[in-house]
């Protein structure tokens, strides 16, 4: 599993699930298929039934496109990221134009820090009309953008996430990254400060203003965030404990 503390791509996932959604004509009366058991399982997120399910429909049906795709979801979401490129490499090779599939390869593949690979396939994503909407695709090639050193433009990047949706705190986060590395300090605590506010519970933006107040000589707003995140390691720690 990857140690990177970086949320991208979730709702990709949960939004791929629904374009993974029954046929028109279907209702509620219609029996529930295999994948579409496997598909509200992982909706409900139940993943190890889903696991379960997944395994068993993609052994009986090698050939069904959508069941591997959900099945890289699967992956994705229980931080597999392996795994997952090659269910959603799977599903490619009996779907090539099947975006979702494609979008969600690239964000793994920055996940698993295969940078170059990432580009290439972001590169030919983000020309598509699907690609430039694509709100995870843009945070994900903002991180790629960021780790190759690129911060101008990562920030570049993800100032359009953030024009895409202000309410994602991981379009901020990498924005604050990026503005930290540019030396522009002033700048990137309210952007941290937003991207704590909007993902709370994700200890890399409480790390980062943590980082933004001691340089900028706010000694009781660092102290703030280093109780913060002495209290979430306790509670981490109390939750592996059970």
């Amino acid at each position: 599993m990857t140690t990177r503390f970086v949320i991208v791509g979730l709702c990709s996932a949960v939004l791929a699930l629904g374009q993974a959604a029954a046929p028109p004509g279907t209702s509620a009366s219609t029996p529930e298929t295999p994948r579409d058991q496997a598909r509200r399982l992982l909706q409900q997120g139940r993943t190890l039934e889903a696991e379960q399910a997944l395994a068993k429909l993609t052994a009986s049906n090698p050939s069904d496109n959508e069941a591997w795709f959900l099945y890289g979801v699967l992956k994705y979401l229980t931080g597999y990221h392996d795994a997952a490129v090659q269910h959603f490499e799977t599903s490619l090779a009996l779907h090539a134009r099947n975006y979702p599939a494609r979008s969600m390869r690239a964000i793994c593949l920055v996940q698993l820090g295969r940078l170059k690979a990432a580009e290439t396939s972001i590169k030919e994503l983000l020309i598509t009309p699907e690609g430039a909407a694509d709100l995870d695709l843009a945070i994900a090639h903002s991180q790629l953008l960021y780790e190759n050193g690129s911060f101008q433009r990562a920030y570049d990047e993800a100032a359009r996430a953030t024009r895409l949706s202000l309410s994602n705190g991981m379009a901020h986060y990498w924005k604050a990254r990026a503005l930290w590395k540019l030396n522009r300090l002033q700048d990137a605590i309210p952007e941290a400060k937003a991207a704590a506010a909007l993902t709370p519970q994700h200890s890399g933006s409480h790390s980062l203003l943590l980082t933004l107040y001691r340089a900028a000589g706010l000694a009781a707003e660092a102290q703030q965030e280093a109780d913060w995140l002495r209290s979430f390691e306790e509670r981490r720690a109390k939750g592996a404990g059970k």
